[in-house]
């Protein structure tokens, strides 16, 4: 018995692990092949729930206690310190708004809330001039900058991180540049995407269906050349 116990141990191949749970007022699931020799899946889990922790912690606009809301809550002409990933994606934000002349923008969140669709909506109406003109002026991304490992505001804007299909080496990239795509619309989108060279598939709204059109940069990658 010992021994047919130790041959079964033995041959024991991959295994098909599952696991998830509660997190950010949702839920997760990750299913994923574990190698024999691997990590037991509580170790797996634990690990994953401190990362979807830490994301949480920094990056929600819905706890007051984050590191985002933190930056928002700051007056003018004041630095907070942030992780060296949180500087990346604020790094990357900022150069997709200079590409795109300030239409991806990482401050409109002020906006979002007056229109309805923001973390703090309060009201579906249309908003009236004089509040747009009001909150405009704590919106735009050239009020950021980035001092060492701080991120810096000359006005009190808020920082909204937010996100077309972009295939791209880096996650960030190919979702960052998703968005923009999406904020631009078909046109520019597309016209954007082919000057800068993007792997990207845009899906627009037609009569009995929608119409995809592939650039030559994507046609290339999925060619493999």
């Amino acid at each position: 018995m010992l021994i047919l116990m130790l041959l079964t141990a033995c041959n024991q191949g991959p295994t098909l692990e599952r696991l998830g749970g509660p997190t950010m007022g949702s839920s997760y699931s990750i299913q994923y092949v574990r190698e024999p020799g691997g990590p037991a899946p509580v170790q797996v889990q634990a690990a994953v729930e401190t990362i979807l922790h830490d994301i949480d912690q920094h990056y929600s606009t819905y706890r007051g206690d984050s590191t985002v809301s933190q930056f928002n809550q700051l007056p003018a002409d004041q630095c907070l310190v942030l992780p060296p990933d949180m500087l990346e994606l604020v790094s990357l934000g900022q150069h997709l708004a200079e590409q795109s002349k300030g239409a991806f923008d990482l401050t409109v969140e002020p906006l979002l809330d007056l229109w309805g669709f923001g973390p703090q909506a309060r009201h579906e109406q249309v908003p009236e001039p004089s509040a747009l003109a009001q909150v405009r002026q704590r919106v735009g991304y050239r009020h950021l900058h980035i001092d060492g490992q701080a991120l810096c505001k000359d006005a009190p804007v808020q920082h909204d991180l937010a996100a077309v299909t972009v295939l791209d080496a880096s996650a960030l990239h190919a979702d960052g540049y998703s968005t923009l795509l999406l904020i631009l619309g078909p046109e520019r989108g597309w016209d954007f995407a082919v000057a800068h060279g993007l792997a990207a598939v845009l899906v627009t709204r037609a009569e009995g269906g929608f119409v995809s059109r592939a650039t030559p940069a994507f046609e290339r990658a999925v060619k493999g050349e």
